[in-house]
């Protein structure tokens, strides 16, 4: 049997005044969106059943941090690289930051993999250019 956060998830999106968010009805939900960006301001368009929020930085800031906390509760959060972006630059780059931090984890077996695929690549290389001198040395050596 599915919970009901299983099928459930957020979409943000941007409109040239708005932050929009979408997502099925939940009362708690709602009223976590509404405190959060109680200062920043909030409305609801019943018509295409999104919340809009304004595009300010304060209205950034509180949709970050509602998002991080829609996130840390493991709810599925929809948003663009335009969202992210912007929601980074809101925080300060705090998100860019944490990417960056993650990269600095895994650097050395990131760059051990970016090693060995070249070595491979390389000894492909190789191998096809033995193969075809093996099969076609005489066309080859005739320049």
């Amino acid at each position: 049997m599915k919970s009901n956060w299983e099928e459930f998830r957020v979409e943000v999106f941007l409109e040239r005044k708005f932050i929009c968010i979408r997502f099925p009805y939940d009362r708690a939900l709602n009223e976590s969106l509404k405190k959060t960006t109680e200062n920043a301001g909030y409305g609801w368009d019943a018509k295409r059943r999104v919340w809009l929020i304004p595009r300010s930085a304060g209205g950034l800031r509180a949709v970050g941090e509602w998002i991080e906390g829609l996130e840390r509760m493991r709810i599925p959060v929809v948003a663009d690289a335009r969202v992210r972006r912007a929601l980074d630059r809101a925080s300060g780059g705090r998100l860019d930051s944490d990417a960056r931090r993650e990269y600095e984890k895994h650097r050395a077996h990131l760059e051990k993999m970016a090693e060995s695929i070249e070595t491979a690549v390389q000894d492909r290389i190789r191998r096809f250019q033995q193969e075809g001198r093996r099969r076609f040395g005489d066309l080859w050596d005739q320049d």
